[in-house]
C-alpha cells in the first residue's frame, strides 16, 4: 500500500500536532512522517493499512465535528480532537 498525498498530509498534520517544536527539540516534520511510514511498512502491509485507517478515522472525526479535513484544522483544533479522541 502507498500512501496518498492526502494520507501523508494528513499524517503530518498529526506529528506536528503530536511532535511541536521546542526549545530543545525539532518539531515534526515531512522526514518525521517519512521515517514513521516506513518503520510502520516494515512490520508488514496490514500494520501500514491498520495504521493509515486509524488516521482516516480521525479525520472523519475532523470532519464531521469540524467540517474540515484534519490536516486543514489550525493547531489548537487539532490538539483538541486528538485529546477527545484519547478520552
Amino acid at each position: 500500500m502507498t500512501p496518498s498525498e492526502h494520507d501523508r498530509a494528513l499524517l503530518l498534520a498529526i506529528a506536528t500536532a503530536a511532535l511541536p517544536a521546542g526549545r530543545a527539540l525539532d518539531g515534526a516534520d515531512a522526514s518525521t512522517v517519512q521515517r514513521a511510514l516506513d518503520l510502520v511498512a516494515r512490520a508488514g502491509n496490514a500494520a501500514l493499512t491498520g495504521w493509515l485507517g486509524l488516521a482516516r478515522m480521525l479525520d472523519a472525526l475532523a470532519r464531521a465535528k469540524k467540517r474540515a479535513s484534519y490536516a486543514r484544522l489550525r493547531l489548537g483544533a487539532r490538539l483538541a480532537l486528538l485529546q477527545d479522541w484519547a478520552e
